[in-house]
C-alpha cells in the first residue's frame, strides 16, 4: 500500500471513531451543537455522504435544541452542506449538466427543509 492510500485510510478510520463518539454524545444528550455537526462531518469524511447528508438535515431540525449555540450551529450546517456536502453529492460520472442539475435539487431540498424548520421569530 503506497503512502497516500495508508493515508486515505487512516483518515476514513479517524472519521469512523469520530462518527461513533458524535453518536454517543447525541444519544446520551441531543443537545450538543458540537456533535451535531461533527456528525455531519465524520460521515462524510468517512466516505457515507448520504448519512452525512441526512445528520444535517437532522442536525437542522434539533438546532433549536442547542439553545444559545442554536444559531451558530445552523450557520455552520448550512455553509458546509452548500460548500462541501451539496458539491461532493452532485459529482456524478456523465455530464457537468447532470451534476448541476442534482446541485440545483439538493439545494431545493435544503432550502425547503431550512424553510420549514426555521425558528420563529
Amino acid at each position: 500500500m503506497d503512502e497516500r492510500a495508508r493515508t486515505s485510510s487512516a483518515r476514513g478510520e479517524t472519521y469512523v471513531r469520530i462518527l461513533r463518539r458524535m453518536e454517543e454524545e447525541l444519544r446520551r444528550d441531543p443537545q450538543p451543537a458540537a456533535a451535531s455537526y461533527w456528525l455531519v462531518v465524520a460521515a462524510d469524511g468517512s466516505g457515507d455522504p448520504d448519512r452525512a447528508w441526512d445528520a444535517a438535515m437532522s442536525g437542522w431540525v434539533r438546532a433549536p435544541l442547542a439553545g444559545n449555540r442554536a444559531e451558530s450551529l445552523r450557520v455552520d450546517l448550512d455553509r458546509y452542506v452548500n460548500q462541501i456536502l451539496i458539491p461532493e453529492r452532485a459529482r456524478q460520472p456523465g455530464s457537468i449538466e447532470e451534476s448541476a442539475r442534482a446541485a440545483a435539487a439538493m439545494r431545493a431540498d435544503w432550502e425547503a427543509l431550512k424553510a420549514r424548520w426555521k425558528t420563529p421569530e
